[in-house]
């Protein structure tokens, strides 16, 4: 059979429209963009080509978009620079105890740098309590990093809310929106933030390729030392044909945004339907009315998720139990246990992500399947 691939919050594939928008910037335009001759400067006007569009499509302005190799670069960029930019005034990070591990190992590594982390945990349904952060906030916090969309659950949280908090008392505010850039429109105005991280492999773009807007009134140190590429932030020769990518599969998300919408939230349901009718006992860990509509998380108490997925993939369905950067980690998913799940509860979760280009007989095939291996797996359980 077909394989179904429904783990496309881990990546997924690059649009057939993209790879053609990026084939000749291998082959025919291959100059250096730092050049001064004629096949130099040819690709860089086309990068800066690039960089407009995508800042036109956020809000921004072309100055506050810097490319770099991926979300997690852009995550280290935007906390680390920040951090170390804003020595002199504090020492104090606030993130979500929900973040991705790009977010959650930075701020570990600062915190053995001196630097001092404060974690805050949602509530039941995912979604960060806006009373908790504005508890934990110190004189001395200079950033606080809050995802706009949870890669596990799909929870949004509330960045616009958040952003009015923090303006007020002068505390830099970045987003990892690397699960929403792409599948929602948003403008970083109006959200609110100093700087914005993104990753081209999650929305149909190549993988290698991301980027952070950082408002130009926002000073960051550089991560890593070279040349005066990317503005002086990130230096190093820049990936041509993955930028010329990114910005044309932000372009077709964009343009496509209200029917990717629309059949999101039909498929979702679908997929919760055939489940809710074949499996009798599951959790919901996705906040149905206050996510984005490609997610569904599901927890399945007495069956271990790893069984499950394996159990998936012999049968060509592609899913995964939580984040992939943190699939070979046998332990429960750190988000579940924040959100109040218990072990057994946690151990359980089945994380289902979509993309434009699943079919409605491919959901309804991997719904029933998944209800037909969960309740196998339960079956094989002694006592459950």
């Amino acid at each position: 059979m077909e394989m179904i691939y429904l783990d496309n919050n881990a990546t997924t594939v690059t649009d057939p429209a993209v790879v053609d928008e990026m084939r000749p910037y291998f082959s025919d335009y291959y100059g250096n963009p730092s050049s001064i001759h004629s096949a130099g400067s040819e690709v860089k006007l086309k990068i800066e080509e690039a960089r407009r569009n995508i800042a036109t499509r956020i809000g921004a302005e072309k100055e506050e978009i810097v490319f770099t190799g991926s979300g997690t670069e852009s995550d280290n960029l935007a906390l680390r620079g920040a951090a170390y930019a804003r020595r002199a005034v504090g020492k104090h990070i606030i993130v979500s105890a929900i973040e991705h591990s790009a977010i959650l190992n930075t701020a570990k590594a600062l915190q053995s740098e001196g630097f001092e982390i404060s974690y805050i945990k949602p509530g039941k349904d995912g979604i960060v309590d806006y009373k908790s952060l504005e508890n934990a906030l110190r004189d001395d916090t200079v950033i606080v990093s809050i995802m706009h969309v949870n890669n596990e659950t799909g929870a949004i949280q509330p960045i616009s809310e958040i952003s009015g908090l923090l303006r007020k008392r002068n505390i830099l505010f970045h987003t990892d929106a690397v699960q929403s850039t792409g599948k929602m429109l948003y403008e970083v105005d109006i959200l609110g933030v100093d700087m914005l991280t993104a990753s081209a492999h999650k929305f149909h773009g190549p993988k290698g390729i991301g980027f952070l807007y950082k408002k130009k009134t926002v000073a960051i140190n550089p991560i890593i030392t070279g040349g005066g590429h990317e503005l002086g932030i990130r230096p190093g020769t820049e990936n041509v044909p993955g930028i010329i990518g990114l910005a044309k599969a932000l372009d077709i998300a964009y343009l496509g945004h209200s029917e990717f919408s629309r059949r999101m939230t039909k498929q979702r349901q679908a997929m919760l339907d055939i489940i809710s009718e074949g499996v009798g006992d599951f959790i919901l860990n996705t906040p149905i009315e206050a996510s984005i509509e490609n997610t569904l998380n599901l927890s399945f108490p007495g069956i271990e998720s790893e069984a499950l997925v394996l159990m998936l993939s012999d049968k060509n369905i592609m899913l995964s139990g939580g984040s992939a950067c943190s699939s070979s980690d046998s332990s429960p998913s750190h988000v579940l246990r924040a959100m109040g799940r218990n072990p057994k509860e946690s151990a359980g979760s089945l994380r289902i992500s979509l993309s434009r280009f699943n079919t409605d007989s491919e959901i309804e095939r991997a719904g029933r399947t998944i209800a037909e291996c969960v309740n196998k797996l339960r079956k094989l359980s002694p006592g459950v």
